[in-house]
């Protein structure tokens, strides 16, 4: 029988044993060595593999930020521009436009997007004069056959002699700027030459200007390689 000992409000714990034969003192180391036991280490483990985690995922980010970031930079120089085929560069537009660019914050990519809007703006604008220009030929060309002083049944007879005029007084340069703007074929400049050609023939009675078969065009008829000096 344990022995008890008296104190002062009570009788001591020392030596009482508790609930299945452990005493509170053995309670209290169980439960220190438990602590002690505990996965202390698998927790810090644990948080330290979770801290890396989050530090692998800021790493990304920051790489993703820094390559878009790179991406949509105003560059110093613009790098050439690509040109569809049959456009030239026009040099003096891109240096005015390049400030405009840089302005606007346009990166590499953006820049050229406006680049290929204005090639394909101008190729659209020249195929559009190329058919005004030949259709006020056909007009201009309609109007000579039609005219009443020198079209009509006579318009290729006439035409030779409009050609006298041109092959007496035309030099190569007059000849190249009828056809460049086309002016061979207005009215007024073909009765222009008529009525010179009438003149050379009232002069030099018997010619006729070189013989023209067939209503082939005005360019052949006028200046053509029989009018050639």
């Amino acid at each position: 029988m344990a022995d008890e000992q008296t104190v002062e409000g009570g009788t001591s714990t020392e030596g009482q044993e508790t609930e299945g034969g452990t005493s509170v003192e053995d309670k209290e180391n169980q439960g220190a060595a438990g602590t002690e036991g505990n996965g202390t280490d698998e927790g810090t483990e644990q948080n330290t593999d979770k801290s890396g985690k989050d530090e692998s995922n800021e790493d990304s980010s920051k790489e993703g930020d820094e390559a878009g970031k790179s991406a949509n930079d105003v560059p110093e120089n613009y790098d050439d521009f690509t040109m569809p085929e049959g456009i030239e560069v026009d040099e003096t537009a891109l240096k005015e436009a390049a400030p405009v660019f840089k302005e606007l914050g346009l990166n590499q990519e953006q820049a050229q997007k406006l680049v290929d809007l204005q090639a394909k703006m101008a190729v659209e604008g020249q195929k559009a004069q190329v058919e005004a220009f030949n259709a006020q030929l056909d007009d201009w060309d309609t109007q000579s056959l039609n005219d009443k002083e020198f079209g009509g049944d006579k318009f290729d007879e006439n035409i030779k002699t409009a050609s006298l005029a041109v092959e007496k007084f035309g030099t190569p340069e007059l000849k190249t700027m009828l056809e460049t703007h086309g002016l061979y074929a207005h009215p007024e400049v073909v009765r222009f030459f008529y009525r010179v050609g009438n003149t050379l023939k009232e002069d030099n009675p018997g010619s006729g200007g070189n013989p023209v078969k067939g209503k082939t065009d005005r360019v052949t008829q006028l200046y053509g390689p029989q009018n050639k000096e």
